[in-house]
């Protein structure tokens, strides 16, 4: 794998992606084994499932525990939403239509997830706290806090909606933590968010997320009308 600023699951899956819509394996025809598909793309078991988990999400393969891994639908289906067209989509929109989508799904994942994973959120809170002082890379974790929120909602449809966008929005995170201090209000309502997923309140985790977002709505508003103010009339 290289180093493309961008996680080494989402690498993965945008690999599998591709070498099914340019035809490496037919329709219904069965792939390697997990184990043999993560020694052949360099990266852990752990990583490897959960990319064919998205892309079974997505339609793309059918994962039959006992038979294998097989091509399920036809794969130039997951190219729906084009990379190119998503990444011409301002931030600004990009933050409203998260704020319709995600705080919904944090109170589901409140609502229905285990331990397993609100102990998995506060950790991940911690280790964008720890990467932030320190340095790290903390955008990739960022985004895979929010991953799991999605999958701990339990509604693969809105999960589906969330990771269609995941490359654009990691680079979406990357601007909007360049706002007047969004890393200390960023970690603020991580730590704040995983709590509440982890307490299994659904209505105080769905009010976070919404204050997450509208945290950075604000001053892009602010930038933009600023912005405008200095653009000549015609």
């Amino acid at each position: 794998m290289g180093n493309t600023g961008i996680s080494v699951y989402q690498e993965t899956l945008n690999q599998l992606r591709d070498n099914l819509i340019k035809g490496k394996w037919n329709h219904g025809q069965r792939l390697p084994t997990m184990k043999t598909l993560a020694a052949h793309y360099g990266v852990s078991l752990t990583t490897m499932r959960e990319a064919l988990k998205s892309l079974e999400i997505e339609g793309a393969i059918s994962i039959e525990h006992g038979r294998g891994i097989y091509v399920r639908n036809d794969p130039r289906s997951i190219t729906a939403i084009d990379a190119d067209t998503v990444a011409n989509i301002p931030l600004l929109d990009l933050l409203q239509a998260r704020l319709l989508v995600e705080p919904e799904l944090t109170a589901l994942c409140a609502q229905n997830s285990d331990s397993k994973i609100g102990n998995k959120l506060v950790l991940m809170s911690e280790d964008i706290d720890k990467k932030m002082r320190h340095g790290g890379n903390f955008l990739a974790i960022d985004l895979q806090f929010h991953q799991v929120i999605a999958q701990g909602a339990k509604q693969p449809a809105l999960e589906k909606m969330v990771r269609s966008i995941d490359e654009y929005q990691l680079g979406s995170r990357a601007r909007t933590n360049t706002l007047p201090k969004m890393r200390t209000i960023s970690v603020y309502y991580h730590t704040l968010i995983a709590s509440a997923i982890a307490e299994h309140d659904s209505e105080n985790a769905r009010s976070l997320m919404a204050m997450h977002i509208h945290s950075m709505i604000r001053p892009l508003k602010q930038i933009t009308e600023v912005d405008n103010q200095r653009q000549p009339s015609d």
